[in-house]
C-alpha cells in the first residue's frame, strides 16, 4: 500500500508530502523502532508513527507509538488497528529503504534517545520562560530602587 504523509509529526525522518510504502505485517513481527501504520480511532485516516513499546497480554497485543517530533506516546493501540510497517519512503524521486541493518540500528537509537530530547525541550522551555521573567523584571532596574529610596525617605 502507498500513502502520502501529511503533517510534521515524524519530522525530520518523514516529511510532509513523502510517499510511504506500507507492508502488511503481523504484530508479533514488529520491532521497537519500526515506523508503523495504523487506523486512527477518531477519523478515517492512517497514522504513521514510530513503535516505542509492545505489550502482550492475555487480552491481546497492544502497541504504543510516538511521532518523532512529539513527546506524547499514543496507545494502547490494539493490534487489529495495525495496517503494517513502513518499509520505504519516496521523496523527490529517491527511494529510501527502511529494511537495512543500519536503518534498524538507527530506528532503535531514535527510540532510546527520544526521551532525553523531550526532557531537553522541556528544560529549554522553562529556561526561556525564566529568561522572559527576568527580562521583564530587569527592564527598568532603577524603578524598583527609586521606589525603595522614596519609602525609606532618602530622596
Amino acid at each position: 500500500m502507498l500513502v502520502s504523509s501529511s503533517g510534521w509529526s515524524m519530522a525530520p525522518f518523514v516529511k510532509d508530502g513523502d510517499r510511504l510504502v506500507i507492508a502488511p505485517v503481523p504484530a508479533n513481527r514488529l520491532r521497537i523502532g519500526d515506523i508503523i501504520a495504523y487506523d486512527d480511532i477518531d477519523s478515517s485516516s492512517i497514522v504513521c508513527h514510530r513503535l516505542v513499546d509492545i505489550q502482550r497480554t492475555p487480552s491481546g497485543t497492544h502497541l504504543f507509538a510516538r511521532g518523532d517530533a512529539s513527546c506524547t506516546i499514543e496507545g494502547p493501540i490494539a493490534a487489529v488497528r495495525l495496517r503494517g510497517r513502513i518499509v520505504a519512503i519516496y521523496r523527490r524521486g529517491c527511494v529510501t529503504s527502511l529494511d537495512g541493518p543500519l536503518r534498524v540500528v538507527l530506528h532503535r537509537l531514535i527510540v532510546r534517545w527520544h526521551p532525553l530530547l523531550c526532557a531537553a525541550r522541556g528544560i529549554k522551555q522553562r529556561l526561556v520562560a525564566l529568561g522572559s521573567a527576568i527580562s521583564t523584571i530587569s527592564r527598568d532596574p532603577t524603578a524598583s530602587l527609586a521606589g525603595r529610596s522614596r519609602e525609606g525617605g532618602r530622596e
